[in-house]
């Protein structure tokens, strides 16, 4: 009885301090009682098993009393990106092969039942001359200039207010995932994180599992901008500022799983400026400044099924989807290339990530000139240019967890003016953590 009351305390001790100590110095203690004969090596072991679950699950649930729930809860996560990629236009002489690398890494803590705070960082591309890292359409990192150490810079930091499953809301610079609905890259680039506001919320209509969904935000393209002539009050200055609503749908039953929605965006003061980054496409006067604004209505949806037939070999129905997003520029104006579509199919994996899990993709994108913003769009499809048509075939593979090996390919050319197509190949491997 004596031995068991003295392993109990010692148990409680060890708890206390492996909440509050490194792991090693918990073992030392529990090495030192197993020499004086209070416990057996094997009752050691299991304690220290068995106290360091307990920890792990109280850390997981924030119920930690003696460290903060933020550090509790706290994630890293992050990937690292390796990229051959090979691309040749007709007129070319000779094609063009590239090495890249992309780093990414990124922290997020809950601080309460409610809030949330991340942030990340990541390799970034120029776009210039005289600028490193700056464009908001790529995380790569080209190998140049004779082994120079490329540019880390902050990727997204926002802070999100969550007090339940159907309203969210999020500032700061952030990835839009969660608060902007897109089936493809038709208009958005993966790699683009907004910054300024934005809000979701999900209401169940009761029917089924179908939910009807909101989002909407207002985003900051640049907050003070000045006209050729600038008068001394600077009332020639001007802002430049996005606004959007989104409204959908979506469910699922049985096998099957869908969603759908419709969007709305206010570009304000787009006309007679100029855009930086720009991929080109859009009408420019001799200037270089814009012909036309690019307030839009578009829509995006998706239908799936999961294991249809029952389980084809190579779980190539574990998830088949078709896909498609629609722009339309409705600003007022002799515009002759407002629309724009992009269709695609998806088979396998749900989620690359456990090992021989894959997926592949095929889409079809055509895009007009003026039919959205050029400095927007897919900066691998036709260098991120609007006035395009273009195919892009993917591939992704796990060869083991989280070790990725993934390759696109793109055919695209110009639709109006001079042709000169366009074939480009990536060859990736990817590594997550």
């Amino acid at each position: 009885m004596g031995k068991k009351i003295i392993l109990l305390v010692v148990t409680g001790l060890c708890f206390l301090l492996n909440m509050t100590a490194r792991a090693g110095e918990i073992d030392l203690l529990v090495n030192k009682l197993v020499e004086k004969g209070v416990m057996s090596p094997a009752e050691a072991q299991i304690l220290v098993d068995e106290t360091q679950t307990e920890v792990a699950k109280q850390n997981a649930k924030g119920e930690n009393n003696a460290i903060p729930k933020w550090i509790q809860t706290l994630q890293i996560k992050g990937d690292v990106r390796t990229r051959y990629q090979w691309q040749k236009k007709d007129t070319d002489s000779t094609s063009r092969n590239r090495g890249r690398v992309r780093f990414r890494l990124g922290i997020a803590s809950k601080i309460n039942d409610a809030w949330l705070t991340e942030a990340g960082l990541a390799t970034g591309e120029s776009r210039s001359s005289n600028l490193t890292g700056n464009d908001p359409r790529s995380t790569n990192a080209s190998f140049l200039n004779f082994f120079e150490r490329p540019e880390l810079r902050l990727d997204y930091a926002d802070i999100k207010y969550k007090p339940n499953n159907n309203f969210g809301l999020v500032v700061g610079k952030f990835a839009p995932g969660d608060f902007l609905y897109k089936a493809s890259e038709l208009v958005w680039d993966d790699d683009i994180n907004p910054a300024g506001a934005s809000l979701s919320y999900v209401l169940p209509t009761g029917i089924g599992d179908a939910d009807m969904f909101f989002n909407g935000g207002t985003w900051v393209l640049d907050e003070y901008r000045s006209k050729n002539i600038v008068s001394a009050d600077n009332s020639n200055a001007f802002g430049q500022w996005l606004q959007y609503g989104q409204m959908g749908v979506k469910g699922t039953h049985g096998k099957f799983d869908g969603k759908l929605a419709g969007i709305y965006y206010n570009f304000n003061k787009f006309k007679g400026h100029n855009l930086d980054f720009s991929g080109g496409g859009n009408t420019k006067d001799g200037s270089s400044n814009l012909v036309f604004d690019y307030d839009s209505v578009g829509a995006s949806g998706e239908i799936g099924a999961s294991s249809l037939f029952g389980g084809l070999p190579f779980n190539i129905d574990e998830r088949i989807a078709i896909f498609g997003d629609f722009i339309h520029n409705i600003s007022r104006g002799s515009i002759s290339g407002r629309d724009g579509f992009q269709v695609g199919a998806i088979a396998g994996s749900k989620k690359v990530g456990e090992k021989k899990t894959w997926s592949a993709r095929y889409m079809y994108a055509r895009l007009q000139s003026d039919a959205f913003p050029d400095c927007f769009t897919d900066s691998d499809r036709y260098s991120g240019a609007t006035n395009i048509w273009a195919h892009k075939v993917s591939f992704n593979y796990a060869i083991a967890k989280n070790v990725i090996l993934g390759t696109n390919w793109y055919q695209a050319d110009t639709i109006k003016g001079a042709h000169n197509r366009e074939q480009l190949l990536q060859a990736d491997l990817l590594v997550k953590f």
